[in-house]
């Protein structure tokens, strides 16, 4: 969206806050240089934040006259949540927008802010989301607010679309830098705030007696401290199976920059896996073990992950379930390193499970075609 904005010729402005700002000050995000970045008065301070603009509320910025548009995100953290709530309620922009990022009407908790702390302004903002499913959940979550629904594709989805041309040169990058071999499998885990530990017991398990197996762990910014804790000791006790902390967040800037390497991508309801799925790579596995349902339940107000659900990827309840994967997917693996083939068609692998979730991944993503951002831009502008 920003790039929308800043291609059409508009003042472009950000407003950083809680977890998005960490990673910012951290220098995970590169950012165009003519966008003038805003953060929260509380952001870490580092050397890269104490050369960008002012420290200020996110009500101050979201009621400054000089916005034409303003442009909310949806957050599944409370900061998030809140930050996006109150600019809404605050902005004297001409017009609102509500940007929907994920798969699971994450942005039912911000209408519901809205609804309680400014319900006058209910009415006059767009959401936008990605797919039918989404705006569905959003009217389950938030009754009578579907009306203002748009479904007109995940903007952050664009780039994930456009690097399916790339896809076979950033995998070949990412596996050398690991030193990795074909047949080689790596299995990546994407870390939720919570349950990383879990994910590697998990992961230990499955790869038992499959020495060509290894495993990378990237936690999530907001980890607790006993998830972190947990992962780097299964990192220095089993050197063999775990590429240590240096080969996460040292060669790699983000998930999205390790996932194409990757053979087995395993997380609780990490929005990786969608961009996994959008590049067509079968080996998506969600966790559903008592402890992840619970929390998605919580903190997405869905008993399953819908991709799941759609059959585009695989469940993980026990270890089996994980390491019928690993041992499934060295067929798509070879048919991509061996043979140079990008987008493998389902009638390419043999086995039934790798197929049927193929199949599923195509009708998944079928409405995503890199243009999600430009009608978003467009029906905003008017």
């Amino acid at each position: 969206m920003l790039e929308e904005g800043l291609r059409d010729g508009a003042k472009v402005a950000l407003h950083l806050t809680g977890a998005t700002a960490k990673l910012f000050c951290a220098g995970r995000y590169a950012l165009d240089p003519r966008i003038a970045v805003w953060l929260a008065p509380d952001a870490e301070p580092s050397a890269i934040c104490a050369r960008k603009g002012a420290r200020v509320p996110v009500r101050e910025f979201g009621r400054r006259r000089e916005w034409d548009v303003l442009v909310a995100s949806a957050s599944a953290s409370v900061a998030g949540t809140q930050a996006a709530a109150a600019s809404l309620c605050v902005a004297r922009s001409k017009k609102l927008s509500f940007l929907v990022q994920d798969m699971y009407g994450t942005s039912h908790r911000t209408l519901r802010e809205v609804l309680r702390t400014c319900p006058e302004r209910a009415g006059t903002f767009i959401t936008f989301v990605g797919n039918d499913l989404t705006g569905r959940l959003i009217g389950e979550q938030v009754p009578g607010y579907a009306w203002a629904v748009v479904v007109n594709g995940a903007p952050q989805f664009d780039a994930a679309f456009r690097r399916r041309a790339t896809f076979l040169a950033e995998r070949a990058a990412v596996r050398r830098k690991l030193g990795l071999r074909a047949g080689d499998v790596l299995v990546f885990l994407v870390g939720q705030p919570h349950g990383a530990d879990e994910l590697c017991q998990m992961a230990v398990a499955a790869t038992a007696g499959r020495p060509r197996a290894r495993v990378l762990v990237r936690l999530h910014p907001r980890a607790e401290p006993a998830a972190r804790a947990a992962v780097e000791t299964f990192r220095r006790e089993r050197p063999d199976l775990f590429f240590d902390k240096a080969h996460s967040s040292a060669l790699f800037k983000s998930s999205e920059e390790i996932l194409p390497g990757a053979d087995v991508v395993v997380s609780g309801h990490s929005t990786t896996g969608d961009f996994a799925i959008l590049l067509g790579m079968p080996g998506v596995v969600y966790s559903q073990t008592a402890a992840f349902l619970s929390v998605l339940a919580r903190e997405k107000g869905v008993r399953a992950q819908p991709q799941v659900e759609a059959g585009a990827a695989f469940a993980m309840r026990t270890a089996a379930d994980l390491a019928r994967v690993v041992d499934a997917i060295g067929e798509w693996a070879a048919a991509v390193d061996g043979h140079g083939v990008a987008r493998v068609a389902p009638a390419m692998v043999r086995d039934p499970a790798l197929r049927a979730v193929l199949e599923a991944q195509q009708k998944w993503s079928s409405k995503d075609d890199g243009k999600a951002a430009a009608r978003s831009w467009a029906m905003i502008q008017g």
